[in-house]
C-alpha cells in the first residue's frame, strides 16, 4: 500500500506541482484527521508536499525509501 500511495502522490505532484499538491493533501487530511487543528494540518501537509517534491525526483525504486 505504501508504494501505491507514493506512486499516487508522485503522479499528483507531477500534475499539480508542490503548491497544489499541498492543497490536495489538506482537503484529504482535513477529512481523515478532523481532530487536528488548522495549523497542525497545514504543517503536516506542507511537510508531505515538500517530501514529495524531493522524493518524486528520485527513481521509482528509491521513492518509497525516501
Amino acid at each position: 500500500e505504501g508504494q501505491a500511495l507514493a506512486k499516487r502522490s508522485c503522479g499528483l505532484f507531477q500534475k499539480l506541482g508542490e503548491y497544489y499538491l499541498q492543497k490536495a493533501f489538506l482537503v484529504a487530511y482535513a477529512k481523515k484527521a478532523p481532530q487536528l487543528t488548522s495549523p497542525e494540518l497545514i504543517a503536516l501537509t506542507r511537510k508531505m508536499a515538500t517530501a514529495a517534491a524531493t522524493c518524486c525526483q528520485l527513481s521509482e525504486d528509491k521513492q518509497l525509501a525516501c
